[in-house]
């Protein structure tokens, strides 16, 4: 009886399975799509709308300035590669173009597609296999180095508080964001600390689970072992993720280059939109930038839409003018001048670099 419903059960569930899966797949798309669209409309179009009348403004631009400031977002995209080639343990990482490609690639898909942080990390991992990488290593270095960046980004907004100083008291939501923050960084100090210090575990738990809890069901062997390998997988990533952390906190000087990187990625990229505010004669106080800055980033990191589109500029500019007390109008110019180079811009670069990437592969391939 079992054994004639063991075939039957399998394929009950693996024609349903399937079908639930592709109809969520649906239903959350378009959730993403119509959550976007209200982002959009509530959030950034009345901040374009509102900076459209003063479009005379952007002939005054300097274009000095504009063209320093696509470099500065060159230097960020510049230092996430750094850091993606610093996070990784193995030898055989790509070289630098070739991460370079593949970072765009990623970055660009994130922009495009709702909710494409998961769709980006997936191509990303899937192109840097491609490039000899171990799984374990890709996946592992992908765990750390977002880690890193997003820690690098609260210390950004941090240390954006902090030197505004006293003045953060006229705005209580920035002085208690600020306050979790700091707190949030010392306590990921400590953690490091106590890393550091604790001794290596060869047999670490995690590395005798799939043997411990490889399923017998009833779905069959072929099922069971798909089960058990997904499990030694997950396994050998924690495994890896652990080891990564692990060196990373007793190597002073890699823990330096890793966080001087991501550091960097998110300061070239905030010195991009001082300038070009600069670019339309906003002067912004560094503490100031960096609060507002980091606020609507940390926000941004919520998957709501494509990399924070409407979110970045419905959060940055009311904060811009708020906390820095100037005029709206040439401040909505220049955020909007700092994301054509910062979001739209590597959206038709990142198709160029996918294709060279693909081009390459089929000519190692052939």
């Amino acid at each position: 009886m079992v054994e004639d419903g063991g075939p039957q059960l399998l394929s009950d569930h693996g024609s349903a399975g399937p079908r639930r899966d592709r109809h969520w797949r649906q239903l959350r798309s378009i959730g993403f799509t119509a959550l976007t669209i209200l982002v959009i409309e509530y959030l950034a179009v009345p901040q374009i709308v509102h900076a459209t009348s003063d479009l005379t403004l952007f002939a005054d631009a300097s274009p000095l300035l504009l063209v320093l400031a696509f470099i500065l977002e060159a230097c960020s995209l510049a230092a996430y590669t750094a850091l993606s080639r610093a996070v990784l343990l193995t030898n055989n990482r790509p070289g630098y173009f070739a991460q370079l490609r593949i970072d765009l690639t990623g970055y660009g898909v994130s922009h495009v597609i709702p909710g494409g942080g998961a769709s980006a990390a997936a191509l990303r991992f899937r192109l840097m296999t491609q490039r000899g990488v171990p799984a374990t290593d890709a996946a592992s270095s992908a765990v750390v180095q977002t880690a890193v960046t997003d820690l690098s980004l609260v210390a950004t907004f941090a240390a954006g508080v902090i030197l505004i100083g006293p003045a953060i008291a006229d705005h209580p939501a920035y002085a208690v964001a600020g306050a979790l923050a700091v707190i949030a960084l010392l306590a990921g100090a400590i953690m490091v600390r106590r890393y550091s210090r604790r001794p290596t575990n060869r047999h670490h738990p995690v590395r005798r689970t799939p043997g411990r809890f490889a399923p017998r069901t009833i779905l069959g062997p072929r099922v069971s072992q798909w089960i058990a390998r997904v499990i030694r997988d997950v396994a050998g990533v924690s495994r890896m993720t652990a080891s990564e952390a692990a060196q990373l906190a007793r190597d002073p000087r890699r823990r330096l280059t890793v966080f001087g990187w991501a550091g960097g990625n998110w300061l070239f990229d905030a010195a991009s939109l001082w300038v070009c505010l600069r670019a339309y004669h906003v002067t912004i106080d560094p503490g100031v930038l960096l609060t507002a800055y980091g606020a609507a980033n940390l926000i941004a990191l919520l998957p709501v839409s494509p990399g924070g589109l409407g979110i970045v500029e419905g959060v940055l500019i009311p904060a811009l003018g708020a906390l820095g007390d100037t005029t709206a109008a040439p401040v909505a110019l220049g955020v909007l001048t700092w994301r054509l180079f910062q979001f739209w811009l590597p959206i038709p670069i990142s198709g160029l670099t996918y294709l060279s990437l693909k081009l390459q592969s089929v000519k190692r391939s052939g």
